[in-house]
């Protein structure tokens, strides 16, 4: 049994801390912003504030490190989201002999976060990528648009930033550039400009041991919250492996001698038969929930092959029920109150919307709801609406952790 920090707070931590505290582990949350409010969870012992490890990189690695001080108890930590695994493995040698750090190895984490790199592995090793320009101008941007044609898409090479409050930005035919980009963001060195392949977004969450694919699980993605498609996953279903999308992770992970676990997305329009890699996470995904619903145990190889054990071999690491279905509910009203907002859907379209989404939510598994661990979604729903009415809504009370273990007092660092 080990103690564990989950630094860096998504709904992927609110999964982890539910799979890894059932197997009998102690989970401490560490979290710069309350939702997905971990601190509600019956599966969290103890949790800390900090600060952002976007804008203040070192005051949260300090205050990560005062509570791994306070609490020596604590033998791992699990950077959860982009910017807590890059800021993690850029500073390993502060851990040296403290903590056991859950990540892919320094060299893998720094080429799978280029994605110039990466572009250039799939080049060489025949993994299948619409032709795409890496500019580092708004004048590059506009002659790349021009080269590569439209539709295309525009996104930004570091995935911590976004790009004009967007993931990535469509240029479909006739649009001018303009619009979508007016000018060149001056948090961005770079961004990509590819070709756009339609169809469904393939989300595969995975688990490797020294460049062996352990595991691995094709989620298609049915919505997000933005009517193009472009925003946050809403619902996924299993699905079936493209031969391509199979031969192409298999080859990266073998490639790059990967240990751990990640996520790897691909675009795949099988009506036109074009497929193209899309970026390779050293991370869990937001929504790697789907794929233990299908039952690869994620959290439990994530946290095993960090710890250097070799999992035991699988005849068919593509080997899962299809079918099975996911939907992350908050953000599927989030995305029905964006369309209502931009006057994109209203009226008896709305209803019958409305009306669907409680079918879905009725008949799906849930990303972020758990009927024995209500708090976080409740409180994910309540903190806003206390706030809207102009309360001063209390922090969610951190009950007991379900298992064995000293109570630990929630602080501040």
């Amino acid at each position: 049994m080990s103690e564990i920090v989950l630094f860096g707070n998504l709904r992927a931590s609110l999964t982890l801390a539910r799979s890894l505290a059932r197997d009998g582990h102690i989970i401490h949350a560490g979290y710069d912003e309350l939702d997905p409010y971990l601190i509600a969870s019956r599966h969290v012992a103890g949790a800390f504030q900090h600060a952002r490890p976007d804008l203040e990189p070192e005051a949260a690695l300090a205050g990560l490190q005062a509570y791994l001080d306070r609490h020596r108890s604590v033998d791992v930590v699990i950077p959860v989201s982009d910017i807590a695994v890059r800021l993690i493995s850029r500073n390993r040698s502060r851990f040296r002999g403290r903590a056991r750090l859950i990540l892919p190895a320094p060299e893998v984490v720094e080429t799978c976060i280029d994605k110039a790199a990466m572009f250039d592995l799939c080049e060489r090793l025949g993994v299948a990528l619409a032709p795409r320009r890496i500019v580092t101008d708004h004048p590059g941007l506009l002659a790349a648009v021009e080269a590569i044609g439209r539709p295309c898409i525009v996104k930004p090479v570091d995935a911590c930033h976004y790009l004009f409050d967007r993931k990535a930005i469509i240029l479909r035919a006739g649009e001018p550039v303009s619009a979508a980009v007016p000018f060149w963001p001056a948090e961005h060195r770079s961004l990509c400009v590819q070709a756009f392949v339609a169809g469904p977004r393939h989300d595969i969450s995975f688990a490797a041991h020294q460049g062996r694919l352990v595991g691995a699980v094709d989620c298609k993605v049915l919505r997000t919250d933005r009517a193009d498609d472009t925003g946050y996953t809403t619902q996924l279903i299993s699905t079936a492996p493209h031969p391509e999308v199979a031969r192409g992770l298999e080859a990266m992970v073998r490639a790059l001698g990967y240990t751990g676990v990640g996520d790897i997305e691909f675009m795949v329009d099988e009506e036109n038969q074009q497929i193209s890699f899309i970026e390779l996470n050293p991370r869990l995904s937001a929504s790697f929930k789907s794929a233990e619903v299908c039952g690869l145990p994620v959290s439990r190889l994530m946290l095993s092959l960090g710890l250097g054990e070799a999992p035991a071999s699988a005849p068919d690491p593509w080997a899962y029920p299809v079918g099975r279905r996911t939907v992350w509910l908050k953000g599927e009203l989030a995305g029905l109150k964006r369309q209502r907002r931009d006057g994109e859907i209203a009226g008896p379209e709305l209803v019958c919307a409305l009306r669907q989404l409680l079918k879905t939510a009725l008949h799906h598994h849930h990303l972020t709801f758990e009927i024995g661990d209500p708090g976080p979604v409740v409180w994910s729903y309540l903190h806003p609406v206390l706030r809207r009415l102009g309360l001063s809504p209390p922090q969610p009370t951190r009950r007991r952790a379900a298992i064995a273990a000293p109570q630990v007092v929630v602080s501040a660092a």
